[in-house]
């Protein structure tokens, strides 16, 4: 019995064909369903084969009815043209013509109709994020009337669009100091993953703590490069007891210091800006990157993104694309720190006022970026899932610390979860690889 949601009905075929008719298949059903709509309900005298008959029965005339046994049977179909005019006339052989051409179709199309998935295969997704780039426009860059730095006009650098992760290019900036703990993870990222990039394309920004020190590591390692920045010893001294407010004016310093190089030179796909305990995956960070930018393009920030007050921000460091990085740059070259209202931290107050209320971006989240306040656990499918200090604390309440610590160290202690998960993120902090 054939299912009713089948695009298979006897009615398609002319009786004495019933039994030569393809046995239903459901998995064709998808194949033939620009099809089935029009055959569904449709008599047997409007299907191709019965067209064709129709048509016959048209050109020859009606039925005899009162001839005997000598002649034609009661319903037979004679031309009326043949019983009067011998040979053929020029009217019926174009007749004959068209018959013979509706006939051809009626074939083809009862055999497309009638084919199997396995003759006529349903067409697979063709459609990926790649091809989606590969074919995507850039738009000029000098277009932007970027006196309005919020403006809708938002372009891209580049007269080229990446095609694939390894052809983004990326340059990454650390935020670090000559103090000794400091200068320890300089040398730990640029002996470890900086060595993964591109000569050159990671730039350690440094106090003037130690400089001769400082000097002479970056002289050892040529493919990092060094840079110190004026007014910025008292970097780490907003924790404590220390000069806040030099330490906020010395973060300020150093996020406009990734951004002065880039208002007239050239700009990569990508400007990544990390603290100095952050380590990367870069092939995976590229991946990630170029995952995420549709959904964000051509403005994307993306980083480990939570809310304070409800409001989102950055923590640990964040990637900016080109476009945001021109932005950003013209926007910090018109305005002053106070004109914007960025009076506070370079995370949560940076955010609020320099990305949000003056660019009208906001962070996008990536599951592959883990700072010192998220962990990772793993389901029963074997399958990480990230959270974080902030999402616990919405269902724990006072307790969200000693729950999030006591999970975080489970996770860091699982040797074989360890190993897993650090090759497979794309920025994670440093305490993982303990």
């Amino acid at each position: 019995m054939v299912p009713p949601s089948s695009s298979y009905s006897p009615s398609l075929r002319p009786p004495d064909e019933h039994s030569r008719a393809t046995k239903w298949n459901p998995a064709s059903s998808l194949s033939r369903l620009s099809f089935s709509s029009s055959r569904r309900s449709r008599p047997w005298g409007t299907s191709p084969r019965g067209w064709v008959v129709l048509c016959a029965r048209a050109w020859r005339g009606p039925p005899a009815t009162g001839e005997g046994p000598q002649g034609p049977e009661k319903g037979s179909l004679q031309p009326v043209e043949s019983q009067s005019v011998p040979g053929l006339t020029f009217p019926s052989a174009l007749t004959l013509s068209t018959l013979a051409f509706l006939m051809l179709i009626a074939v083809l199309t009862d055999q497309i109709w009638t084919r199997t998935d396995e003759q006529y295969p349903r067409p697979r997704r063709q459609e990926s994020l790649l091809r989606t780039l590969r074919t995507a426009e850039r738009r000029i860059l000098s277009d932007v009337d970027w006196s309005d730095p919020r403006t809708e006009e938002k372009k891209f650098l580049s007269n080229h669009l990446p095609v694939s992760a390894v052809d983004l290019s990326v340059h990454f900036y650390i935020k670090t100091s000559g103090l000794r703990l400091y200068l320890s993870r300089a040398v730990k990222s640029a002996d470890t993953w900086a060595r993964d990039t591109d000569s050159g394309s990671v730039t350690f920004l440094f106090d003037n703590h130690q400089a001769d020190v400082v000097d002479k590591f970056g002289a050892e390692k040529p493919w990092i490069a060094i840079r110190h920045v004026e007014g910025t010893d008292k970097q780490g001294e907003y924790k404590g007891r220390g000069d806040k407010k030099a330490a906020i004016a010395a973060q300020h310093l150093k996020t406009r210091a990734v951004l002065d190089s880039y208002l007239t030179g050239p700009i990569p796909d990508w400007v990544c800006y990390l603290d100095d305990d952050m380590s990367v995956n870069v092939a995976v960070l590229k991946e990630d990157l170029l995952e995420l930018s549709p959904s964000c393009s051509p403005d994307c920030l993306i980083a480990h993104g939570e809310l304070f007050n409800e409001n989102p921000y950055t923590i640990g460091g964040y990637c900016m694309q080109s476009n945001l990085v021109k932005r950003l740059a013209t926007l910090f070259a018109t305005k002053t720190d106070d004109e914007l209202g960025w009076t506070d931290t370079d995370d949560v107050d940076f955010n609020k006022h320099v990305m949000q209320d003056a660019l009208g971006v906001t962070v996008t989240n990536s599951e592959r970026w883990y700072s010192e306040f998220a962990f990772p656990e793993v389901d029963e499918y074997g399958d990480f899932h990230k959270h974080s200090l902030h999402e616990l604390s919405s269902m724990y309440g006072a307790k969200a610390w000693d729950n999030f610590s006591e999970r975080k160290k489970a996770a860091q202690n699982d040797v074989e979860l360890m190993a897993r998960f650090v090759p497979n993120v794309a920025v994670y902090h440093m305490g993982y690889e303990k």
